[in-house]
């Protein structure tokens, strides 16, 4: 009896537990539940992943517009603090050496001059004289033998000779180094280097040609016949719009270019000039340079505009910036008067 008892409650207990183990087995996913659960998971990583990334990209390409922004103004603060120093500001008809300005025409204009040490595809934007401290080894000469160092051209009693300074927009990029797509180039042409010696290709605007100094020194003036121009020519700033980023956006310059000028004040109003006189398309360096009129400030209003493309995430022209403006008079002191 009691082996047939034992034997029952065996037989039970094992069909209970074979019926536990099937239902154990039947139990958790499928393959295909499991296939799709993968793939809505990586339909919401892959939307999250995407959203970063965007994110990212519009943060670098607001860096790199802010960084361009930046340097076009640090470059605008630049010029103009150069520029109140300046005793002349060339017209841009006189720069370009245009017919009826007065000025060396053709070959021997001040632009056509300039291409040796800016290069072919520079366009000169601003050029002016100002006062240039003499180097300090000059200054040491002048202290201590100045009877010598005058009898050799040096001016000891300014202390100072006349300076060319030129600001161009350039696009030469010699061994590809830069990446904008135009440049402003700073050329300046002293009468001495930094080690006191003469720089080739200089006159003094008041000593030209057979000693003879006409009514316009500054204006008339040009380097010696077949002289190649000397100084120093080194890149301002870069990613400066050419025109590709008004191009692109559909902003063009008025026609003529010279109606974003302003006049003189009445009764004889006179446009001021704008320089490059002749430019290609919308760029973005331009001038608006007052007349020259004895005894009197010059004014001359800067227009500066930056172009970011080439900088990280920034792959199109339309992320070209607003146009930075600023007006200058200059403060050299030559026979002027504040009116």
């Amino acid at each position: 009896m009691n082996t047939l008892l034992s034997k029952f409650v065996l037989q039970r207990l094992g069909a209970t537990s074979t019926s536990a183990f099937k239902t154990a087995s039947r139990a958790g996913f499928t393959l295909l539940e499991l296939l799709v659960a993968a793939l809505l998971a990586g339909l919401v990583v892959s939307g999250l992943l995407t959203l970063v990334v965007q994110l990212l990209e519009v943060d670098a390409r607001e860096s790199s517009r802010s960084e361009t922004q930046r340097d076009m103004q640090l470059a605008m603060d630049y010029i103009s603090t150069e520029l109140r120093q300046a005793v002349y500001v060339y017209t841009g008809e006189c720069l370009y050496g245009q017919a009826g300005s007065g000025c060396p025409q053709g070959g021997n204009s001040l632009a056509t001059r300039l291409q040796g040490p800016l290069g072919a595809n520079a366009r000169p934007v601003l050029a002016f004289w100002r006062h240039e401290p003499l180097p300090s080894a000059l200054r040491d000469d002048c202290r201590d033998d100045a009877a010598q160092a005058t009898a050799a051209g040096v001016p000891c009693i300014t202390g100072s000779s006349y300076a060319l300074i030129v600001y161009a927009l350039s696009t030469e990029n010699p061994n590809a180094i830069w990446q904008g797509r135009a440049r402003i180039v700073r050329y300046a042409l002293t009468q001495f280097t930094s080690t006191g010696t003469a720089t080739p290709g200089y006159r003094n605007p008041f000593d030209q040609a057979g000693g003879t100094t006409t009514a316009d020194p500054f204006g008339s003036w040009t380097p010696p016949a077949g002289a190649a121009l000397g100084g120093q020519a080194a890149v301002l700033t870069d990613y400066v719009d050419f025109g590709e980023g008004a191009t692109a956006t559909a902003v063009a310059f008025p026609t003529p270019p010279s109606n974003l000028c302003p006049e003189t004040p009445p009764p004889t109003p006179t446009r001021y000039s704008f320089s490059p006189v002749t430019p290609p398309g919308p760029i973005g360096f331009y001038t608006c340079v007052s007349p020259s009129t004895p005894g009197s400030y010059q004014e001359v209003l800067l227009f500066l505009r930056g172009n970011a493309f080439g900088r990280p995430s920034v792959f199109t022209d339309t992320s070209f910036l607003t146009t930075l403006e600023t007006r200058v008079q200059t403060r050299g002191v030559l026979e002027r008067n504040g009116n």
